[in-house]
Formats: C-alpha cells, structure tokens, sequence
C-alpha cells in the first residue's frame, strides 16, 4: 500500500507540474465557439454531455475567466490519471 501512496504522490505532482503553465493563458482555438460565444453556455439546462456540463458550470462560478476554466481542466486531467493507476494497479 506504501508504494501506491508514492506512486499516486508523484501522479499528482507531475499532472500539476505539467498543467500548471496553462492558468496564466487565455482562450484559445476552439475555446472560442465552445466558451466565449457560445450563448447556450449561460444556461443551466438543456446540459447534453459531461463538456456542456463543466462548461456551463465554469461560467456560473467565474463567467469567462479562463483560470477557472483551465483550473478544472487540471483537476479532471489529475482525477483522471489517479482512476487510471488505481484501474491499472488492480
């Protein structure tokens, strides 16, 4: 069990690490159409999928804030990196 600590120590360290650069940034590319001018994304419903979901969600808690929208993206790219050691560690 030691080892798995360590393992998903250095998982969230290096996911940070490696994501850390992108809060400072701004929208870009398809941030675009999908965030910035996207009138559906002030709307609560109608939600069609897991994106639309965390899209509408960032913009009631920081309107077009790219941070929080690069904040979350983080989090989800280290959640999914834990599920998958802990999938494969199986």
């Amino acid at each position: 069990m030691g080892y798995k600590l360590r393992y998903l120590g250095i998982i969230v360290i290096v996911s940070i690490l490696v994501y850390v650069n992108i809060l400072k940034n701004a929208f870009v590319s398809d941030d675009i159409p999908a965030i910035v001018t996207n009138p559906k994304i002030s709307q609560v419903f109608p939600v069609t999928n897991l994106e639309s979901l965390t899209h509408t969600l960032n913009y009631r808690e920081g309107r077009l804030n790219p941070l929080v929208y690069h904040l979350t993206n983080i989090i989800l790219h280290l959640l999914n990196s834990v599920i998958v050691f802990l999938f494969l560690s199986l």
